[in-house]
């Protein structure tokens, strides 16, 4: 006397999607169908689970989230805040200082800025007044 046999696929069968990581219990879990199917909108939650996106990440200061942050997965589950973690190159950019900016034949550096951040990601014409003196 058997019971009904499970023919539903395994989620061990199934390759998770982009921004999505294998459940810890993927191995025992099952898809909706006898077939795993990619991109399926029943199939990627019961065997995987989604990644945060840099659209969570809280960039540091003198950084700026890249664009389109929320279609850019994580490395892991969630983001990894830590400073020297991949996740920081993935997710932000970080301002140029005044080390980046020429200043004028007839300027010189401002010593206590040179790692200062400018006011946008790219240092302008502007940053040649806060990080340039005569």
């Amino acid at each position: 006397c058997g019971g009904v046999r499970d023919t539903r696929g395994r989620c061990s069968e199934f390759v998770c999607p982009y921004g999505w990581e294998d459940r810890p219990e993927k191995a025992t879990a099952r898809c909706v169908q006898e077939t795993c199917y990619v991109g399926d909108t029943l199939d990627t939650p019961n065997c995987c689970l989604r990644k945060e996106t840099c659209a969570t990440y809280q960039c540091p200061p003198d950084y700026a989230t890249v664009g389109g942050a929320g279609g850019i997965a994580c490395t892991g589950l969630t983001c990894n805040l830590d400073p020297g973690h991949q996740d920081l190159g993935l997710c932000c950019v970080r301002y140029q200082t005044c080390a980046d900016v020429p200043c004028p034949a007839n300027m010189v550096a401002v010593g206590e800025m040179r790692e200062k951040a400018c006011l946008t990601l790219e240092c302008g014409a502007a940053a040649v007044e806060r990080c340039c003196e005569y």
